[in-house]
């Protein structure tokens, strides 16, 4: 609280008269001292509600700095609830440790009778961080002596956060301009005054300050500096913008250079001026060369593909649709035409889609670079079967479209399809291997009058996959219900991915008979699929749309495992000499995975079934070519202690010298072989010729689809191993396996 001297009473009473002559008596010293003290009360009372009311912070400090009193407004300053918080405390600690030093030296100069002021930041109770300035003046007492410092403080926190706001804008303005890559600079009374680097560069100067003072017109081409002159009028008097405009300007050098100029009114320390952008035009004519080749180049990444150079999807339904447009202005827009109808008094054309069939694993096998080289070989056969007039895009992955106009007749894209076909069942040489892939294309006559590009396209692709699930044919020709069809196998796939997360997918087990002793020397497993509504989905219809889904991974990965579990019970049950083996397929996708090692040890580990009964059959077609990548994988897999057998051998790609090299168990002879022994000589021989080659390479022989006694009888005289068929048994359920074997056990 503030302190007031006291006054000394005197403690005698007297009497005094007035002017009137009545007489009045003082009164006693308590009473005296009672009456100052309730004065002072009240005083002091009033003094401290104008201090309290007061928006400023009112504080007084002793000598040595301790706080005495301090008002609501600094109570809240420094984040205080009362005055007991601070009061009796040291200022200096109010104070940001920066901001000491200062504060000593001002308060010191106050205590000794001078007044002045002081900015400065505090630091609240709460942590907060203000600015402040304050007026400062000695505090004297009764006698005159110094006794405090009384200030009025002013929060410049506010004021203070603007002024940095400003100084940042400030700057960053600077900076902007500064970095900016065109010139800028301002004008005023015709001379330069602020030039920043990109402006000195465009006049030829060395720095900034050799423009600044020097006259503008100085820089102007004679033929301008009168459009100059009226520019920089009206940017003065009428406070007008000058639009963009083109001029010449000399540079400090005399050189003549073109620019693109944009100037704004600007006030420059009171006076009018301008600030006027500029930018160096002089090789315009080179930027709109290397805008025009920009253009050129995105539009080529918009419609080409850069690996082959071929058009892309969007530029191959861009020449569709044209197509499109001349055909139905020919014919009229409602004219329709059946297949049956072609040709038609107006050009035709069809659309071609074509799919690679094994690029996947020649693309895990070989790597992307020669899976690349694979693609770009494909697309330079395409063109040897194509005319001048035809037009392919690479529209996928290993997906070409092809558009062939104009036709006269049905007869003309099918022989191009054939061409097709044969031209890429050649072998392709990718750094020193021979790589062998097929296509399945799909064909779309222009008479199923569609009017869209999009249908077009979806139907040429779903004759191809139709194609690829037949495998009868190189090509097929679309039908308009086919569409139909392509829903159902849509549904089709949608629901064999629920059957695989629900395990709703079983393993049937076929019997493998040895055609010496008439005995089962094991079982090949095959899944089966039971759906719930469809009934039985047979394999041909289900296991190509895994392949071509992805899916069979994760099917194969199944079998093996379910098919390894019973056949260890079986095992462990039938302990015989020769014990029960087990064929499981192992498709291409598998056999192209890093992790198969490991995740077939795994299944051997956790279901306990004799490694070396273990067989893996490989479809010869589903080999890549890549010697080297195979006949690692398959190496690995040996090591494992399991057999290795190729299935449909006959029907793929094998020479002698890969068969020679790779570590083969068993040869599986082709079912439609031995289907056709006893009709025709040329398969008897190259059954003949099979298990030969079996035997000389110290293999073993199956023979697949054995229906008849008469082909039972031809295949023990010629000596195969064994045989697999309708003849000894339909692949069968587990259970009916197991009764087989209390039957035909092992010897």
């Amino acid at each position: 609280m503030i302190a007031f001297p006291r006054l000394k009473m005197s403690k005698f009473r007297f009497s005094a008269k007035n002017n009137e002559g009545s007489t009045f008596m003082l009164r006693s010293e308590s009473e005296d001292k009672k009456l100052i003290q309730t004065m002072l009360c009240e005083s002091r009372t009033r003094l401290q509600s104008i201090l309290d009311n007061e928006p400023e912070c009112v504080k007084l400090v002793s000598i040595d700095g301790i706080l005495l009193e301090m008002n609501q407004a600094g109570l809240a300053m420094v984040e205080a609830k009362c005055l007991e918080e601070v009061m009796g405390k040291f200022v200096i600690d109010l104070i940001h440790p920066e901001d000491r030093a200062a504060f000593q030296e001002f308060h010191q100069l106050v205590s000794e009778g001078k007044t002045g002021k002081l900015q400065f930041r505090i630091l609240g109770l709460g942590g907060g961080l203000r600015w402040m300035e304050t007026h400062s003046l000695p505090w004297r007492n009764f006698y005159g002596d110094i006794v405090g410092v009384l200030s009025i403080t002013r929060n410049l926190t506010e004021s203070k956060q603007i002024e940095q706001a400003l100084m940042e804008s400030e700057e960053r303005y600077r900076q902007l301009v500064e970095l900016c890559p065109n010139g800028i600079f301002i004008e005023c009374e015709g001379k330069f005054v602020f030039v920043n680097r990109a402006a000195a560069n465009i006049f030829g100067a060395a720095n900034e300050a050799a423009l600044i003072g020097k006259p503008i017109l100085d820089f102007v081409h004679p033929d301008y500096r009168e459009i100059v002159l009226e520019l920089l009028r009206q940017i003065r008097e009428e406070k007008k913008e000058a639009p963009l405009l083109e001029e010449k300007l000399l540079q400090l050098n005399g050189t003549v250079i073109d620019v693109e100029i944009a100037a704004i009114p600007f006030n420059y320390e009171g006076k009018p001026a301008a600030q006027v952008v500029i930018r160096d035009i002089s090789e315009r004519q080179a930027a709109l060369r290397d805008r025009k080749r920009a253009e050129e180049q995105l539009r080529y990444y918009a419609f080409y593909d850069p690996l082959t150079g071929l058009p892309n999807r969007a530029l191959f339904l861009e020449q569709l649709e044209k197509l499109i447009d001349v055909q139905q202005k020919d014919t009229g827009v409602e004219a329709k035409y059946s297949i049956a109808n072609f040709p038609s008094p107006s050009p035709q054309f069809a659309v071609l889609f074509l799919d690679l069939n094994r690029f996947q694993i020649v693309k895990y096998s070989l790597g992307h670079q020669l899976a690349d080289e694979l693609i770009i070989a494909t697309a330079k056969r395409l063109q040897t079967c194509l005319r001048s007039t035809d037009f392919v895009a690479l529209v996928g992955l290993d997906e070409f479209a092809i558009i062939l106009s104009p036709l006269s007749e049905k007869q003309e894209a099918i022989d191009i399809a054939n061409c097709i076909y044969q031209t890429l069942q050649l072998p392709f040489k990718l750094d020193g291997r021979e790589v062998y892939v097929t296509a399945s294309i799909g064909i779309a006559l222009s008479a199923i009058g569609y009017d869209r590009p999009e249908d077009f396209l979806q139907a040429a692709d779903t004759a191809m996959h139709t194609c690829k699930r037949i495998k009868q044919a190189p090509y097929a020709v679309f039908e308009p219900e086919w569409h139909v069809g392509a829903l159902k196998l849509l549904e089709l796939e949608t629901d064999l991915r629920q059957a695989i997360q629900r395990r709703d997918l079983q393993v049937y087990y076929q019997p493998i008979v040895s055609l010496k002793s008439g005995r089962i020397s094991g079982f090949e497993a095959l899944v089966r699929w039971e759906h719930p509504t469809r009934g039985f989905v047979p394999p041909s219809e289900f296991i190509p749309l895994a392949e071509e889904t992805g899916l069979i991974g994760e099917i194969d990965r199944f079998v093996l495992r379910e098919a390894c579990r019973q056949m260890g019970f079986w095992q462990r049950a039938f302990l015989a000499e020769v014990p029960l083996t087990l064929s499981v397929n192992l498709s291409g996708f598998q056999l192209s995975q890093l992790a198969l090692v490991e995740q077939i040890d795994q299944v051997l580990g956790e279901t306990g079934i004799q490694r070396s009964t273990l067989k893996l059959e490989i479809t010869e077609s589903k080999l890549s070519g890549n010697m080297v990548s195979e006949k690692t994988m398959l190496d690995r897999l040996k090591k494992l202690g399991i057999q290795l057998a190729i299935d449909d051998f006959g029907t793929g790609y094998s020479s002698l010298a890969r068969l020679h090299q790779l570590p083969i168990d068993t040869l599986k002879i082709d079912r439609s072989f031995v289907t056709n022994l006893g009709v025709d000589s040329e398969s008897l021989e190259i059954v003949r010729t099979i298990i030969t080659l079996a035997h000389s390479l110290e293999m073993d022989a199956i023979a697949e689809g054995v229906e008849t006694p008469q082909q039972l009888a031809q295949l023990q005289a010629l000596q195969c191993e064994y045989g697999q068929g309708y003849f000894f048994s339909k692949p069968i359920a587990s259970e009916t396996a197991w009764a087989l074997l209390n039957r035909f056990h092992l010897p």
